[in-house]
């Protein structure tokens, strides 16, 4: 294995936690699935090919929405539409239409019938949220990092 140097370390830190979104599809699919194989079983099988990455808190929001009232700071939200703590997998037979809907709508569109889980561990635990405000969307953050930097000893 590669030992990285702290500087290394600080730098990889400093891109997990940046925008995620933003990084071309291969990097940001593969950061996605493995963090979420750090939070799964073993089980889930893993195929880029049917996976999209979608975002809880939408890159558009109408300004009459839920969402603009959970996140009345606009240049907040803006800053975390792309991280890793807004993004989760999804497989693309589940890509239906939920837009920019409201959290809970959102959530109902994409799990509601006779399947409501998920193969993938960090889609679920969007399902089970309550609520996606920014307080949601910061510990999650912090969560998902300390995830990184100790499976990945950075």
């Amino acid at each position: 294995a590669i030992e990285l140097s702290s500087s290394e370390k600080k730098e990889f830190i400093e891109a997990l936690n940046g925008d995620i979104y933003t990084f071309s599809s291969p990097k940001k699919k593969y950061i996605i699935l493995r963090l979420d194989s750090f939070l799964g079983d073993g089980g889930a099988v893993y195929d880029s090919n049917v996976l999209t990455i979608e975002h809880v808190l939408p890159q558009t929001v109408d300004p009459k929405s839920q969402w603009a009232k959970d996140w009345q700071d606009v240049a907040e939200r803006e800053s975390w539409v792309h991280k890793i703590a807004n993004l989760f997998p999804l497989n693309k037979t589940r890509n239906v239409v939920a837009s920019n809907h409201d959290f809970k709508k959102k959530i109902k569109a994409y799990f509601d019938g006779n399947k409501k889980v998920s193969t993938y561990a960090l889609t679920t635990q969007i399902i089970n949220a309550k609520e996606w405000t920014p307080g949601t969307v910061k510990k999650r953050q912090k969560d998902l990092m300390k995830i990184f930097k100790d499976n990945w000893e950075l």
